[in-house]
């Protein structure tokens, strides 16, 4: 039976995949679990097998959320240049 799960390069054949996806979680047969371990071409193809992630794309920002950003962009701005200036004002009193 092992010699089904294997192709001639010694990666899962298949038969061996799946095997590998009817075992139990965390029990699949030893000599694939020992492979998959080592395998990196193997563990590739295995996390293929799931199903694709349907990504929906992004939406450009609209005028409303750009006045926000804008908004937002502003009151940090004008925030550090208050730290700025408070600095400013405490060493030059300390003169």
């Amino acid at each position: 039976m092992t010699a089904v799960w294997f192709d001639g390069r010694g990666c899962l054949t298949e038969a061996g995949v799946a095997a590998v996806r009817a075992a139990a979680p965390a029990a699949p047969p030893p000599e694939l679990a020992g492979h998959i371990a080592g395998c990196p071409r193997c563990q590739d193809r295995l996390l293929a097998l799931g199903r694709p992630v349907a990504r929906t794309p992004v939406a450009p920002p609209t005028g409303v959320q750009r006045w926000r950003l804008a908004i937002l962009t502003g009151a940090v701005l004008a925030m550090a240049l208050f730290a700025l200036w408070t600095i400013w004002r405490l060493a030059a009193g300390r003169e």
